[in-house]
């Protein structure tokens, strides 16, 4: 490295290092689903579910405040509701592939996998709102979904009955 001012050049110390390509690629079979999401490490991200876990209503009326990452959310909605058939439920008790982790992502980590769907495969029609466990709304009656037609974040009742997707970190 150097600089240049009106006096000349100044060096600083040469360091050198190599680069590796990330062993991992988006819709890679992975960890019991596809992977939907690579971080700018290379080595981390998102698993999804191959296909549609469930369709299910996010849960009842009432304000959680889960604003946080999938997981996160996750285990606060399976705090309040326990283990039933709603869509944090259905993935929080998910195992598939011999993986237990399964949660339902948020807003932000389902418009990742939104935007590798081609990838993922397996989001068919008629309905193509997908559950996000996000919900931020102190009305307490809707949580966010997002419509895999338009790419949109929407909000939804929560019991209106939508479809599933389950992820899991690597």
């Amino acid at each position: 490295a150097f600089a240049q001012n009106v006096r000349g050049y100044a060096y600083g110390d040469e360091i050198s290092f190599t680069t590796t390509a990330s062993p991992f690629t988006i819709g890679q079979a992975y960890q019991g689903g596809k992977i939907g999401y690579i971080d700018n490490t290379g080595l981390h991200g998102l698993i999804c579910t191959t296909s549609d876990v469930g369709s299910s209503a996010w849960g009842t009326s009432g304000f959680l405040n889960a604003k946080g990452t999938g997981q996160y959310n996750t285990n606060l909605i399976v705090s309040v509701y326990g283990p039933t058939s709603y869509a944090a439920g259905i993935c929080n008790s998910l195992n598939q592939g011999g993986y237990t982790d399964w949660f339902l992502p948020s807003a932000d980590e389902l418009m990742k996998i939104y935007n590798n769907r081609w990838a993922i495969g397996g989001f068919n029609g008629p309905d193509f709102i997908y559950w996000s466990s996000t919900d931020i709304y102190a009305i307490g009656n809707d949580a966010d979904a997002v419509d895999f037609v338009s790419g949109s974040v929407v909000m939804e009742p929560k019991t209106a009955s939508h479809k599933v997707r389950a992820v899991r970190i690597f």
